[in-house]
C-alpha cells in the first residue's frame, strides 16, 4: 500500500507500507494551490514567507502544511504505527498530487474571490459549490488554462526549502528505515532563472466569463421559478 504526506498512517493490515515523499521545494505551489481553493486569501510570496519562516507563522495553513512535510516527523509517526519491519519510504523525484494547478492568473482570480467571500461574510456551505465546483472547475476546463502562466516559487524559497529538506532527510536516515531511492532528492530542487513576475499572463475575457457562468449556474438551480 502506497500512502502520500497527506494520509494517516493505516492502524492494520499486513505486507510493506511505502510512504511517498516528494522534493519539499515542489510541494509548495501545490499545496498553496490546495489551500486556495479552500477559501486561502494569501498570495503566494507572503504565505511562502510564513511558511518558511523561522520560526513558521501561527496560520492555520502553515500549521496543516508542516503537519504534513516536515518529513522526518511523519517519518517517526509512521514508524510508531507500522513499525520498521512494514514501512518503506519511497522518494519520487517529482511532486505530482494528480490534480491540475491553476495558472498564476487564474490562482489570482480565486484569491481575489476568496477575499471577497471573506470581506462579505458569504456563507461558507456556498463556498464548495459556487467557487470551488464552479469557478474554479470553470478555470481548469478551459483549453487554454496552461497559457496563464505557471506559478512560480521564487529563489529564495526553493533554497530554503532544499535546506530543511537536507536536513530532514539525514534525520530520516538515521532512523533506519527502509529507504527506495535517493533522500538527497527531496533538497535538489532546481532554483528558477525566471521570476515569478516572469510568467504572468492575464486572464482571458473568455475565461472571465466562464468563470461568472459557471458561479451563476452553480446557484441558479435554487432561484424561484
Amino acid at each position: 500500500m502506497t500512502f502520500g504526506p497527506y494520509d494517516e498512517p493505516p492502524s492494520g493490515g499486513n505486507g510493506d507500507v511505502v510512504l511517498a515523499l516528494s522534493p519539499l521545494a515542489d510541494a509548495l505551489p501545490i499545496a498553496w494551490d490546495r489551500y486556495l481553493r479552500n477559501r486561502l486569501r494569501h498570495p503566494y510570496q507572503p504565505w511562502l514567507e510564513a511558511v518558511l519562516s523561522d520560526p513558521p507563522a501561527d496560520w492555520p495553513t502553515v500549521k496543516s502544511f508542516w503537519e504534513h512535510h516536515h518529513y522526518d516527523a511523519l517519518v517517526e509517526r509512521w514508524l510508531s504505527v507500522v513499525g520498521r519491519e512494514r514501512l518503506v519510504v519511497r522518494v519520487a523525484e517529482q511532486d505530482d498530487d494528480g490534480a491540475r494547478q491553476l495558472g498564476g492568473s487564474q490562482a489570482e482570480v480565486v484569491r481575489r474571490v476568496n477575499v471577497a467571500f471573506h470581506h462579505r461574510e458569504w456563507p461558507v456551505q456556498r463556498y464548495d459549490q459556487v467557487i470551488r465546483r464552479g469557478v474554479v472547475a470553470a478555470l481548469l476546463r478551459r483549453p487554454d488554462s496552461a497559457a496563464n502562466g505557471r506559478v512560480v516559487t521564487p529563489a529564495w524559497a526553493v533554497e530554503r526549502a532544499n535546506s530543511i529538506a537536507t536536513v530532514e532527510a539525514a534525520r530520516i536516515v538515521a532512523t533506519g528505515v527502509r529507504v527506495d531511492g535517493d533522500l538527497a532528492v527531496l533538497g535538489q530542487v532546481q532554483v528558477p532563472q525566471s521570476s515569478p513576475s516572469d510568467d504572468a499572463r492575464p486572464l482571458s475575457l473568455d475565461a472571465a466569463a466562464d468563470a461568472v457562468v459557471a458561479a451563476v449556474e452553480a446557484v441558479a438551480t435554487t432561484w424561484p421559478q
